[in-house]
């Protein structure tokens, strides 16, 4: 890839090269062209007035030499224009000598206009123009042909130098370059190689803050997401494994003693098993929903209805939970505020906080509704010991345990707070946890108000 930077670094160099140069020698050469045809107008109209001025040959002809001698590059001739457009000279010799090209009919009509007509011949310039001496003929012209400039050798030769010199410092440059930008890319490649086959703690070294700075920033977020999220993996799968083992233990160990016969209070025990049948199939239904959830199979039926009453009834129905673990319910809805959502989702969302805000309460949770400008406001809050800064970004990700655990109540599954965000979500809703640092923990869920 190096190699292929070089090349096309060099190859745009050699074609910048190349256009400039070629725009130099343009430029040169129309200006060498406009240069030659000033002159020849010049030299045209210095010619016309000696002509106009003189009618004797013998005293023209000394003039028009001392003229020609005057004007470097040129060559200058009186001769004839006849019907087809050729030109014809009188050397001093009396000999006619034709010259060409002859002029075309729109340039032979310029010419009897009284207008100067350019040709090209070869590398020169040729000015045609009609003398209107005062014995001069109507056919009468006088003909001058001028060198054009041309870039010459020396100058080639510093061009190519030139190039040569720039050429050398582009590949250098080019070198540079390409090293540059591929080292970083073939240390991003090794590092989304390395995390590919599962080392996550790889990182990409960043210097400078442009592009490629970004690719590696991003190779290293992403390594550390999939780090952390491997890590909150096995935690969850670690808590998951804890909450599936106590039920099965409990279980496998009443059913072996009635299997022995050794329980006398059958009654008892089939409590306890029913308890712990219930926990497992709580565990079980909230992966299932979570699962769902996250898959948008989660069937949702959106109505308008008065969120005080689901929060009111979905609150009092875990009252005397709260109550066995010595922590007051406090409701207050106030009055009747409209949402659109789904009701019995609302109600889950609400009873998964709720039963959340109870684990860790000190004394008193308190469920409250409100609405702000387009939304209803549903809190609930409790008085424990909050949430730690760090955590308090992640307490609704599935994978994620806090560092703080609550004596969690045998009822839940730990997945709740994860459930409500899937569920609010779901209903073009929003759900945050505040914790001042004071203490205590504030769950805020957003609704859109019904129309």
């Amino acid at each position: 890839m190096q190699r292929r930077i070089t090349i096309a670094l060099l190859g745009t160099a050699l074609a910048a090269i190349l256009l400039v140069g070629l725009g130099v020698l343009g430029l040169a050469s129309i200006g060498a062209e406009r240069d030659a045809r000033e002159r020849v107008i010049a030299q045209l109209d210095a010619v016309a007035e000696l002509v106009g001025q003189s009618s004797d040959p013998a005293e023209r002809g000394p003039a028009l030499a001392r003229l020609g001698d005057a004007f470097e590059n040129s060559t200058i001739a009186i001769g004839r224009l006849d019907a087809s457009g050729a030109l014809t000279t009188n050397p001093r010799n009396g000999s006619t000598q034709r010259v060409e090209p002859a002029l075309d009919e729109g340039a032979l009509e310029q010419v009897r206009d009284g207008e100067p007509v350019f040709t090209r011949v070869g590398g020169d310039l040729r000015g045609v123009q009609q003398l209107n001496g005062r014995n001069g003929r109507g056919n009468s012209v006088v003909i001058i042909q001028r060198q054009v400039a041309t870039i010459g050798d020396e100058a080639r030769v510093w061009f190519l130098v030139s190039a040569g010199v720039v050429l050398a410092g582009a590949a250098l440059a080019a070198s540079v370059l390409a090293r540059r930008f591929v080292q970083p890319i073939r240390r991003a490649t090794a590092a989304t190689n390395a995390i590919a086959n599962g080392d996550l703690g790889v990182r990409v070294p960043v210097d400078g803050n442009d592009e490629i700075a970004d690719l590696g920033l991003g190779v290293n977020t992403m390594a550390a997401e999939l780090e952390r999220g491997r890590a909150g993996e096995q935690q969850f799968l670690l808590s998951v494994s804890h909450d599936l083992r106590t039920p099965l233990t409990a279980l496998r160990g009443f059913g072996e003693a009635l299997e022995d016969g050794t329980v006398t209070d059958t009654a008892r025990a089939g409590a306890v098993i029913s308890h712990n049948a219930n926990r497992l199939a709580r565990l079980v239904g909230d992966l299932l929903d979570l699962g769902k959830l996250e898959a948008k199979q989660f069937r949702f039926d959106i109505e308008n209805f008065d969120a005080a009453e689901v929060v009111a009834a979905t609150a009092a129905g875990l009252a005397p939970s709260a109550a066995e673990r010595d922590v007051e319910l406090i409701i207050d809805t106030g009055s009747p505020v409209i949402v659109c959502a789904d009701p019995d989702r609302l109600g889950q969302a609400v009873a998964n906080l709720v039963e959340n805000a109870t684990s860790f309460a000190s004394s008193t949770v308190t469920v409250s509704l409100g609405s702000e400008g387009t939304e209803a406001v549903i809190t609930v809050a409790d008085d424990g010991p909050g949430i730690n800064p760090v955590d308090l970004p992640h307490v609704f990700e599935r994978l994620y345990v806090t560092k703080l655990v609550p004596e969690r109540s045998e009822s839940s599954s730990g997945l709740g707070l994860a459930i409500v965000r899937e569920l609010v979500g779901a209903m073009d809703g929003s759900v945050q946890a505040i914790s001042p640092p004071v203490g205590g923990t504030a769950m805020v869920i957003r609704l859109p108000l019904a129309d």
